[in-house]
């Protein structure tokens, strides 16, 4: 979604017309940017639908919407620095279905658990973003082949990237590099 459009569905919360995956990366957007007010409001929107879809007797609508805002409140736990809570609260949010594998696997990335990140990098594996990441996990765990193997995935998906993306591209290359031996670690 484009800033414009998460600045709307932060503007628009109040509305019961905005759909739940807008509220959950409006929620997204408002803890990335410590924008705790409009986080907590995000959260208690989607608590409240998932409320009165329970009270209406739709128990897999409520259950969607309740795992919606955990993942929103893991989130908004990272982005406060709470690790733990924010990784607990991921895995319920996954676990019932809801689940964005690579903000997860950052996430794991700077809790330091990379043979775990490897994991949710490889549920989004076609991502030429995400296997430059999966590319920095493997590196982490000493397994240069599989390294040099995503960073090249990347490469070649963003050979053709806009100008202002290539030094991203030249760093890959400089990585495969360095893994294949052709340069001093």
């Amino acid at each position: 979604m484009s800033a414009e459009r998460l600045e709307s569905s932060v503007d628009l919360a109040a509305l019961d017309t905005i759909g739940t995956w807008t509220l959950n990366a409006g929620a997204m957007y408002a803890a990335s940017k410590g924008r705790w007010d409009d986080h907590r409001l995000l959260v208690e929107r989607l608590d409240a639908q998932a409320e009165r879809l329970l009270a209406a007797g739709d128990t897999t609508g409520a259950r969607s919407l309740a795992a919606h805002s955990a993942w929103a409140r893991g989130f908004g736990e990272w982005k406060r620095g709470r690790l733990e809570t924010a990784f607990t609260l991921l895995e319920e949010a996954r676990r019932a279905g809801v689940s964005w594998t690579e903000f997860s696997g950052d996430l794991l990335m700077e809790m330091e658990n990379y043979t775990l990140a490897v994991r949710h990098y490889k549920a989004n594996w076609i991502n030429p973003l995400t296997r430059l990441k999966l590319a920095s996990a493997y590196e982490m765990l000493g397994e240069d082949e599989k390294a040099r193997d995503a960073y090249s995935y990347f490469v070649q998906a963003w050979s053709d990237a806009d100008t202002e993306l290539q030094p991203i591209v030249e760093q890959a290359k400089e990585s495969i590099e360095r893994l294949a031996g052709d340069r001093p670690r």
